[in-house]
């Protein structure tokens, strides 16, 4: 009873604070995760009357239409970079595939990193998580179970294409290249994953997809050279 009290009295209390800092859509939330939760196990009939002043005001049907746009924005930005991405999949259009992308990716990144939140920082971090996301599980879980290496390959590189600093992608590039049976790109791959700040050694050794690489001195040098830094 202390433990739904105490619930009761934290999303009203968030509430009421979101609503002062003019986060209409937050209030709104919390109020109605209230009313949810809680109907019939406490009396939320306070909380129901301030819902509903908060949906009446200007101020919320505005927020609620510009978050309605923004995922509107959100659909049609990520539908625009995986149209270019598919540009990726032949040699002869690569190049300007990854140009173009690289393009969108740059204008979405001049918001991204936005030190105070405002439509555009929202609209940039949906948009890139949503491709990066997108694209890493279509490479991971789609394309490399099912062997189609090539496939899992341009997944990814429009992951790296959005996430330029991960150390993940080109990690997972090392693997499936080795898998693919590239052993060239693979060593590439994962010298770039290094530098990019991959640290775990360990799980590199356990990797069955780097069998055909343990004996090459070049992947034996990328290990050593590594374990030498740290």
């Amino acid at each position: 009873d202390a433990f739904i009290d105490a619930v009761l009295r934290d999303r009203d209390a968030s509430g009421d604070a979101l609503l002062a800092a003019k986060d209409y859509l937050g209030a709104h939330e919390a109020y109605a995760s209230a009313i949810d939760d809680l109907t019939g196990l406490r009396d939320v009939s306070a909380i129901s009357k301030k819902l509903a002043a908060l949906e009446a005001i200007q101020e919320y049907k505005r927020a609620l239409k510009a978050d309605a746009d923004a995922i509107d924005k959100q659909a049609k930005l990520s539908a625009d970079i995986n149209n270019v991405a598919q540009g990726l999949t032949a040699t002869d259009t690569r190049v300007e595939a990854l140009g173009k992308i690289r393009s969108q990716v740059g204008d979405l990144r001049v918001h991204f990193s936005d030190p105070a939140d405002s439509p555009e920082r929202r609209l940039a971090r949906r948009v890139l998580n949503a491709v990066f996301v997108e694209a890493y599980e279509s490479a991971t879980l789609q394309y490399e179970p099912a062997k189609n290496y090539d496939m899992a390959l341009v997944e990814l590189e429009l992951a790296g294409a959005v996430s330029p600093k991960s150390a993940e992608v080109p990690y997972q590039q090392a693997r499936i290249s080795a898998l693919k049976g590239d052993k060239k790109k693979a060593l590439q791959f994962l010298r770039k994953a290094l530098e990019n700040g991959f640290h775990n050694i360990d799980r590199i050794k356990a990797e069955t997809a780097f069998e055909t690489l343990r004996s090459d001195p070049d992947f034996q040098s990328i290990l050593s050279s590594k374990l030498t830094t740290d």
